[in-house]
């Protein structure tokens, strides 16, 4: 279907194939997660696991099912439902954060950039994410030790061992969150930055200038839009990069969830 399209509009950093309009709708943005300062909250709980989605193509709940043999997770949604609490209707992120670790697989495994809000809003609130998915989720991290990587362990086992290590040794844990206080990457922040102008005006904004219609601030938007597809579509890293500013004014066209 793709080779018949001349625009491209979905989660994807980088075009999926050559000569096509990107126009990247990432499910991250700064506006979307309060800049990502918000303040670590007091830890009582070791991992959480919430999602009603049971028939995910990656199986996702089997590798939890395994985990819950070696360490406690509790999980509120319909999958392996094992703990209840009113606030995970009516306030989830607020127990999210109460939580050290949020189990965070994708509901596809191996997919470049497909990367879910449930990671950004888990770390937004100082949760520390245990992560398997997207192969690149390197590039999406505001520092290397923000999440702990899945496929970093052998096996389930190895896994759950460091988790209860974390949680008996404060110093180590915080390691994984002190990009809170010390401040996210540039090259994270240049990331999030593109959600500043809504899609859907970089959406048009692309339209026009190919078909020749664009003004003097359609043609501001596309040229920074540019440069941030030389800063990204090929970065796989968190570490370094360049700040990026001077974006357009930013135009919202939708509604922000808050954090």
């Amino acid at each position: 279907m793709m080779q018949n399209m001349d625009v491209q509009m979905t989660t994807k950093i980088k075009p999926q194939r050559q000569g096509i309009l990107s126009v990247p709708s990432p499910y991250f943005g700064n506006w979307e997660y309060g800049f990502f300062t918000q303040p670590v909250r007091p830890k009582r709980r070791l991992a959480i696991w919430m999602h009603n989605n049971c028939g995910a193509r990656s199986k996702r709940h089997e590798l939890v099912k395994q985990l819950m043999k070696y360490m406690q997770v509790d999980s509120y949604g319909k999958c392996l439902h094992n703990k209840d609490d009113k606030r995970a209707r009516s306030d989830p992120l607020a127990l999210v954060g109460e939580y050290k670790f949020y189990i965070m697989l994708e509901n596809v495994f191996g997919d470049d950039d497909w990367v879910s809000s449930t990671f950004f809003r888990t770390i937004a609130v100082g949760t520390v994410p245990v992560y398997k998915g997207a192969p690149n989720i390197a590039k999406f991290l505001p520092h290397k030790d923000a999440a702990i990587l899945w496929d970093d362990y052998q096996d389930v086992e190895a896994l759950a061992n460091r988790l209860k290590y974390l949680d008996e040794h404060d110093d180590e844990y915080m390691k994984h969150l002190a990009w809170k206080k010390n401040g996210a990457s540039n090259a994270f922040q240049s990331l999030m930055s593109i959600n500043d102008v809504d899609p859907w005006c970089r959406l048009c904004g692309e339209v026009a200038g190919n078909k020749g219609f664009a003004n003097e601030e359609t043609m501001k938007m596309n040229e920074w839009t540019r440069r941030w597809h030389e800063l990204h579509d090929d970065q796989t890293t968190s570490d370094g990069g360049p700040e990026f500013r001077n974006q357009p004014k930013r135009v919202e066209t939708r509604s922000r969830p808050k954090i």
